[in-house]
């Protein structure tokens, strides 16, 4: 162990032990977000998927309504 002001910053282990540290991390390793949407990305190819995203309409908004009543 090897220690800065009495705080631990490394340990020194044997190439074996090192190695089955790196393969149960990768085996634990959650996949990050962008990994997930490669994933979907890759299946949504793979199934001619296509995302139809409606044309934009206006919603009402109270508050502009509101805003717009306000005398200065």
């Amino acid at each position: 162990m090897i220690y800065q002001q009495e705080k631990l910053v490394a340990a020194i282990i044997d190439p074996q032990t090192f190695q089955e540290f790196l393969a149960w991390q990768k085996q634990h390793q959650k996949p990050s977000l962008a990994d997930t949407f490669g994933e979907l990305r890759n299946l949504c190819t793979e199934a001619d998927y296509v995302l139809e995203i409606p044309t934009r309409q206006n919603r009402p908004n109270p508050f502009s309504d509101d805003f717009e009543n306000v005398s200065p």
